[in-house]
C-alpha cells in the first residue's frame, strides 16, 4: 500500500507538471499526459500507451478470477445455487463460473459507458468497505470473545469514520448511478434472503450456531464442527489449528474443507 501511494503521488505530480489539471478528468489521463510532448516523443507516448493497457488487462483478469471464486464459495456456502461451485473435471476451475463472468464482463465494456462502469464499480466498492466497518461495530457488540487476528484501532471511531466518508463518497456519483445500484442491491438481499435462508448452512443451523462461538473464518466454524474443541479455546489454539489446516493439500474437486478439519484431528471421513 505504501509502495503504491508513492506511486501514485509521483506520477500525479508528473501529470500536473506536464499539462493543466483541468484536462485530466477524462478516461484516460496519461494518454493525454504523454500526448502532450509532442510528435518527436511518439515512440515514448505509444510504449505508455502500452504499458497502461497491459497494467489495466492484468487488473481485470484478476479481479474476474477473484469473481469466479467468491461465487464458487458463496454457491459451497449455499447462498448461490449448487451449480455455480460446478468444478471441471480436467481443468479443476469453477468453469460454470468462468463463462458467467465473462459474458458478464465482456456484454459490459461492449454495451456501457466507461464513465458509468467507473462510477457503478467505485459505489460497489465503497458500499462493501461500509458495510465492513458496520461488521466491525457489529462483531464487538454481539460476539466480543471470538478470536481475533487484527484489532481495529480506535474502536468505534475509525469503523464510524470510515461508514461516513463512504457514504459521502458515494453521494458524488451522478444520480442515476445510485438509482441502478440500490435497484440491483435490493434484488441481490432479497434473493440472498428468499434463496440463502433455506439452502445456506447458517440457515440451517450451521457454522457454529448453537455452539456459542461466532465463526470469525469458516475453519472456525468447522473447527467446532470436526475437531471438537475444549470450550473456551483460546486465540493460540485457533491459530494454531488454522496454520494446521493451511498447511495441508487442498483441492477444488476431490477435498472440501469439512474432510480437510475432519482428516487433520484424526476423524474419519
Amino acid at each position: 500500500m505504501l509502495a503504491c501511494t508513492v506511486i501514485y503521488i509521483l506520477v500525479s505530480i508528473v501529470m500536473t507538471l506536464i499539462v493543466p489539471y483541468t484536462s485530466l478528468n477524462v478516461p484516460d489521463p496519461v494518454a493525454v499526459a504523454v500526448d502532450a510532448f509532442g510528435p518527436e516523443w511518439a515512440w515514448f507516448a505509444k510504449t505508455i500507451k502500452i504499458g497502461a493497457i497491459i497494467g489495466l488487462t492484468s487488473v481485470i483478469l484478476v479481479l474476474m478470477y477473484g469473481q469466479t471464486r467468491i461465487f464458487y464459495t458463496m454457491a459451497r456456502d449455499g447462498l448461490l445455487p449448487r451449480v455455480f461451485a460446478t468444478v471441471h473435471q480436467k481443468f479443476r476451475t469453477p468453469w460454470i463460473n468462468t463463462l458467467l463472468v465473462g459474458v458478464i464482463v465482456a456484454f459490459a465494456a461492449g454495451f456501457f459507458d466507461i464513465n458509468s462502469l467507473g462510477d457503478m464499480t467505485s459505489v460497489g466498492t465503497l458500499a462493501a468497505f461500509a458495510v465492513v466497518c458496520l461488521s466491525v461495530i457489529w462483531l464487538r457488540r454481539t460476539h466480543p470473545d471470538i478470536p481475533r487476528g487484527y484489532r481495529v484501532p480506535l474502536y468505534p471511531i475509525v469503523p464510524a469514520a470510515g461508514i461516513l466518508s463512504c457514504l459521502w463518497l458515494i453521494t458524488t456519483v451522478p444520480w442515476y448511478v445510485l438509482v441502478i445500484f440500490f435497484w440491483y442491491t435490493l434484488a441481490m438481499v432479497v434473493l440472498y434472503f428468499l434463496y440463502g435462508m433455506r439452502n445456506s448452512e447458517l440457515g440451517k443451523g450451521g457454522y457454529g450456531k448453537g455452539e456459542g462461538d461466532f465463526p470469525l473464518f469458516p475453519e472456525d466454524a468447522l473447527w467446532t464442527k470436526a475437531a471438537n474443541p475444549p470450550s473456551g479455546r483460546n486465540r493460540s489454539q485457533s491459530m494454531k489449528f488454522r496454520a494446521v489446516l493451511r498447511g495441508r493439500p487442498f483441492s477444488y474437486a476431490t477435498r472440501s474443507p469439512a474432510s480437510t478439519l475432519r482428516s487433520a484431528s484424526g476423524r474419519a471421513p
